[in-house]
């Protein structure tokens, strides 16, 4: 399995964790990067590697009606990552 999400990498404020546009837009609605890495391996993946990840620079978000208007306070807060995963042999 190859999939890309965006994750949390540290806690997001309150005001924005509860801004429906930002669950629109999957931040507010994201698990943090360690919960999202367990559930893969609790659903029965293995060899989970992360290829790619890229942080969100909230800083850039000035400009994107949805993520403008809180910006500033999501620098740092969440990252798109790809992750690879495979099911065990005796799961093929």
């Amino acid at each position: 399995m190859v999939v890309s999400d965006i994750v949390l990498d540290k806690p997001l404020p309150k005001d924005p964790k509860d801004d429906a546009n930002l669950y629109a837009a999957c931040i507010a609605g994201a698990l943090r990067r360690a919960e999202y890495l367990r559930a893969i391996g609790a659903a029965g993946f293995e060899a989970i590697e992360i290829l790619s990840e890229k942080g969100h620079d909230g800083g850039k978000a000035g400009g994107d009606p949805i993520t403008g208007p809180v910006g500033g306070r999501l620098k740092g807060v969440a990252s798109s990552i790809t992750v690879f995963a495979r099911k065990p042999r005796r799961f093929r």
